[in-house]
């Protein structure tokens, strides 16, 4: 089997470094991903002294609704929440690759 073939393949990484850029040079119709427990570890680390505990829990909660958006609109309403919580997080969201 051959991985150059007619079906789509989804690529979930930890960000590593030259796999931003080298899955879509390679397999440019299919689609690159982060690890969402990655994303959330990246979240809590840079955020941390930030914000109290429970609202960083409410934070990450919000994070994850962004993540798993199924639906442009299910995306804005959790980007709005965010928003609407801290503008500061929604920097933050936008800052680290929305599209994967």
């Amino acid at each position: 089997m051959t991985l150059l073939s007619d079906r789509r393949i989804a690529f979930l990484s930890n960000r590593g470094k030259g796999l931003k850029e080298a899955i879509p040079d390679i397999f440019s119709n299919d689609h690159h991903g982060y690890y969402f427990q990655h994303m959330m570890q990246n979240f809590n680390d840079q955020c941390a002294g930030k914000y109290a505990a429970p609202f960083k829990k409410l934070l990450g909660k919000i994070l994850q609704r962004i993540a798993y958006a199924a639906t442009e609109q299910e995306y804005q309403d959790a980007m709005m929440a965010m928003e609407l919580n801290s503008a500061d997080a929604k920097e933050w969201v936008l800052r680290n690759d929305v599209d994967h």
